[in-house]
């Protein structure tokens, strides 16, 4: 299981990696998702789309009769054929329906939402804020996983956002300087992504992760094309971003941002619902560390004092959960029946 915490923790550095890089440059949000959303989508859906017609799967309609080993070797290449084209449906198929949907719907929102917040917010009061959808994710929780909502993690949640407090509170920081339509955005996307993350959770046991992957990207893709052509018609002018800004956004694409994804959907399929909130918060101090480096910010006793709690409420997660056997197991059948 180790091993699938420290996925989740090297897509948090890259989360906060790709973070940085989407606030520093000068194109619209509207833009940076219409293009990030096709590459990830094109990458993912063609290694899909290739892996099923080189390869193929058997399906259980052959099963039986694949125990007969004198069916010539026509009627096997015919059969492959014909899973072939059915392995191709269905990846058509699961792009188009309600589940893909629900996820590339509530991604696409909160991808939005949150640059959008991130381009308008100072990075003291995005921080602590975006961290905030593990408090909404416990309700969906219960709804969509119909996990109980323990008084152990309620506890070890207060401790995290003590430290998330602490760690991010500055005096210098001025009411004038707020701008409360943009926390008012940033708190709908922590909503939407703690249903998308928790709703992930819970389709993971019928998908994989590249599957999950293009499902997101393609409903994505759409939306995205959609709300940027809305867009640029309600703009006098609109002038696309120049050739540098372009090609940066490219490179964090390809490099970046389908490897971000890919451990992102690893980790929510592979560990349970609180160990991927709880690593995930383990952003606040990967911010403070490269804003230390990038942006020249001290590391005070403050900061310091925050950090030790945050990671104090890891701690006693593990602890408080490494014998309750209340997790769900992809893997146990029965449990699954229960979610579907």
């Amino acid at each position: 299981m180790i091993f699938y915490e420290m996925i989740c923790i090297l897509y948090t550095f890259l989360y906060v990696i790709i973070g940085i890089i989407y606030k520093s440059i000068s194109a619209d949000i509207f833009f940076i998702n219409v293009v990030s959303s096709f590459i990830i989508f094109s990458s993912f859906f063609l290694k899909g789309y290739f892996s099923s017609k080189y390869i193929g799967t058997t399906s259980n309609e052959y099963k039986d009769s694949d125990k007969d080993s004198d069916k010539d070797s026509d009627k096997d290449l015919n059969r492959i054929k014909i899973n072939n084209i059915g392995d191709h449906s269905k990846l058509i198929n699961k792009l188009i329906s309600k589940d893909a949907i629900i996820i590339g719907a509530s991604g696409c929102l909160y991808f939005i939402f949150s640059l959008m917040a991130l381009k308008n917010l100072p990075l003291s009061i995005f921080i602590p804020l975006s961290s905030s959808w593990v408090f909404f994710s416990l309700i969906f929780e219960k709804i969509l996983l119909n996990i109980d909502i323990a008084i152990e993690n309620i506890v070890v949640f207060i401790l995290l956002f003590a430290g998330i407090v602490t760690l991010t509170y500055t005096k210098n920081t001025k009411t004038s300087d707020t701008k409360y339509i943009y926390v008012g955005i940033l708190l709908v996307s922590v909503i939407v992504r703690a249903f998308h993350v928790t709703y992930v959770k819970k389709q993971s046991i019928k998908y994989d992760e590249e599957e999950l992957i293009a499902m997101d990207y393609f409903i994505n893709t759409i939306l995205g094309i959609i709300i940027f052509f809305g867009y640029i018609y309600t703009q006098k002018k609109y002038n696309l971003p120049d050739k540098k800004t372009i090609l940066i956004i490219l490179g964090v694409v390809l490099l970046l941002d389908n490897l971000k994804n890919y451990f992102k959907f690893v980790s929510i399929k592979n560990i349970s619902e609180n160990s991927y909130i709880l690593i995930t918060n383990t952003s606040l101090i990967f911010s403070m560390i490269l804003g230390y480096y990038i942006y020249n910010e001290k590391i005070t006793m403050q900061k310091m004092i925050g950090t030790s709690i945050l990671l104090s409420s890891i701690i006693a997660y593990i602890f408080i959960n490494k014998d309750k056997s209340g997790e769900i197991d992809i893997n146990d059948k029965e449990s699954n029946e229960k979610l579907l």
